[in-house]
């Protein structure tokens, strides 16, 4: 059983907050509307360089330049998030705290030519930890070195 931490409640109730929970659709549908309107302005929204690297999952050996093959790494460009079968073109990025550094990242993702919308909280802890949450659960990188 996964053990959680205060950042990952922080983070979860962000995310139930950020993917639309029942409680917050009503106060959101005017900010909805503004992302929505900022999304299709900011094309291609630039990845904050905290972010940026390679990462792997937590308990994984990974030192730079990472395995390619793992199916668990992600790489973290400016413009792009790429995973092993794939990747995640940014439409919007909003940072939602300073501490710890989180931010909403609003995506599509593409994986065997299909397309489809994501919303991923991103969370730094200290520096070398990651922790991103979808609508399932979250998952915890380290930094590759």
């Amino acid at each position: 059983m996964r053990k959680f931490t205060p950042i990952h409640v922080f983070l979860l109730l962000a995310v139930s907050t950020a993917c639309g929970s029942s409680t917050a659709k009503n106060d959101a549908s005017k900010s909805e509307k503004q992302a929505s309107n900022t999304a299709e302005k900011q094309v291609n929204a630039n990845i904050p360089k905290e972010l940026r690297g390679i990462w792997d999952v937590q308990g994984q050996p990974c030192k730079l330049p990472g395995n390619p093959d793992s199916d668990t790494r992600i790489d973290i460009s400016p413009t792009s998030i790429n995973g092993y079968e794939h990747w995640y073109s940014p439409r919007s990025v909003e940072q939602l705290s300073n501490s710890p550094k989180t931010w909403r990242i609003q995506s599509k993702m593409h994986s065997d030519g299909e397309e489809s919308d994501q919303t991923q909280i991103f969370a730094i802890s200290g520096v070398d930890t990651l922790t991103v949450i979808d609508n399932s659960s979250p998952e915890i990188y380290e930094r590759c070195k």
